[in-house]
Protein backbone atom coordinates (compact mmCIF):
# COMPACT_ATOMS: atom_id res chain seq x y z
CA UNK A 1 0.00 0.00 0.00
CA UNK A 2 1.27 3.62 -0.75
CA UNK A 3 2.20 6.00 1.64
CA UNK A 4 -0.08 8.21 0.76
CA UNK A 5 -3.15 5.88 1.25
CA UNK A 6 -1.92 4.67 4.44
CA UNK A 7 -1.66 8.19 5.69
CA UNK A 8 -5.12 9.50 4.62
CA UNK A 9 -6.64 6.00 6.42
CA UNK A 10 -4.63 7.14 9.63
CA UNK A 11 -6.15 9.91 9.21
CA UNK A 12 -9.71 9.13 8.45
CA UNK A 13 -9.66 6.23 11.38
CA UNK A 14 -8.43 9.20 13.46
CA UNK A 15 -11.11 11.14 12.59
CA UNK A 16 -13.95 8.51 13.00
CA UNK A 17 -12.25 7.61 16.62
CA UNK A 18 -12.50 11.13 17.37
CA UNK A 19 -15.88 11.75 16.44
CA UNK A 20 -17.05 7.82 18.15
CA UNK A 21 -15.25 9.26 21.58
CA UNK A 22 -17.43 12.22 21.36
CA UNK A 23 -20.71 10.85 20.68
CA UNK A 24 -23.02 9.37 23.37
CA UNK A 25 -25.19 7.68 21.19
CA UNK A 26 -25.39 3.66 21.77
CA UNK A 27 -23.05 1.92 19.19
CA UNK A 28 -24.79 -1.66 19.20
CA UNK A 29 -27.59 -1.80 17.09
CA UNK A 30 -30.59 -1.47 19.40
CA UNK A 31 -32.98 -4.55 17.35
CA UNK A 32 -29.99 -6.72 17.25
CA UNK A 33 -29.22 -6.01 20.77
CA UNK A 34 -33.06 -6.43 21.93
CA UNK A 35 -33.26 -9.74 20.00
CA UNK A 36 -30.75 -11.26 21.96
CA UNK A 37 -31.15 -10.20 24.88
CA UNK A 38 -34.90 -12.16 24.51
CA UNK A 39 -32.66 -14.77 23.29
CA UNK A 40 -30.88 -14.96 26.53
CA UNK A 41 -33.38 -14.88 28.24
CA UNK A 42 -35.49 -17.76 27.28
CA UNK A 43 -32.69 -20.02 27.25
CA UNK A 44 -32.23 -18.51 31.39
CA UNK A 45 -35.22 -17.76 32.74
CA UNK A 46 -37.24 -20.61 34.40
CA UNK A 47 -40.01 -22.47 32.43
CA UNK A 48 -42.03 -21.77 34.97
CA UNK A 49 -42.53 -18.61 33.83
CA UNK A 50 -45.27 -17.39 31.48
CA UNK A 51 -43.82 -14.70 29.71
CA UNK A 52 -40.48 -12.80 30.56
CA UNK A 53 -40.80 -9.10 29.38
CA UNK A 54 -38.26 -6.50 29.54
CA UNK A 55 -39.42 -2.56 29.51
CA UNK A 56 -37.98 -0.41 27.20
CA UNK A 57 -35.84 1.18 30.32
CA UNK A 58 -34.62 -1.82 31.21
CA UNK A 59 -33.30 -2.98 28.13
CA UNK A 60 -31.89 0.62 27.70
CA UNK A 61 -30.02 0.34 30.85
CA UNK A 62 -28.60 -3.49 29.96
CA UNK A 63 -27.30 -2.06 26.51
CA UNK A 64 -25.36 0.96 28.07
CA UNK A 65 -24.09 -1.18 30.81
CA UNK A 66 -22.89 -3.78 28.38
CA UNK A 67 -21.52 -1.59 25.67
CA UNK A 68 -19.45 0.47 28.68
CA UNK A 69 -18.24 -3.14 29.84
CA UNK A 70 -17.40 -4.07 26.39
CA UNK A 71 -15.28 -0.82 25.86
CA UNK A 72 -13.59 -0.82 29.12
CA UNK A 73 -12.49 -4.19 28.11
CA UNK A 74 -11.15 -3.18 25.04
CA UNK A 75 -9.23 -0.69 26.82
CA UNK A 76 -7.97 -3.10 29.53
CA UNK A 77 -6.70 -5.22 26.85
CA UNK A 78 -4.97 -2.09 24.75
CA UNK A 79 -3.23 -0.97 27.96
CA UNK A 80 -1.98 -4.47 28.86
CA UNK A 81 -0.80 -4.98 25.23
CA UNK A 82 0.55 -1.50 25.00
CA UNK A 83 2.40 -2.14 28.90
CA UNK A 84 3.53 -5.60 27.44
CA UNK A 85 5.39 -4.12 24.70
CA UNK A 86 7.04 -1.49 26.68
CA UNK A 87 8.13 -3.92 29.16
CA UNK A 88 9.44 -6.16 26.17
CA UNK A 89 11.31 -3.13 24.78
CA UNK A 90 13.34 -1.82 27.47
CA UNK A 91 14.27 -5.66 28.03
CA UNK A 92 15.73 -5.28 24.49
CA UNK A 93 17.10 -1.85 25.30
CA UNK A 94 18.50 -3.49 28.73
CA UNK A 95 20.52 -6.09 26.65
CA UNK A 96 21.61 -3.28 24.04
CA UNK A 97 22.87 -1.17 27.07
CA UNK A 98 25.97 -3.88 27.63
CA UNK A 99 28.81 -2.63 26.65
CA UNK A 100 30.09 -3.30 23.34
CA UNK A 101 33.29 -1.80 23.09
CA UNK A 102 35.90 -4.88 22.72
CA UNK A 103 37.54 -6.02 25.31
CA UNK A 104 40.91 -4.11 26.50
Amino acid sequence: MPRRQRVKKKSRINKEIKNLQRTTHLLIPKKPFQSLVRELSQIYVPRDIEEFKFTAQAMEALQQATETYIVQLFNDSYMSLLLMCIYYLLIDISELSVPLTPNE
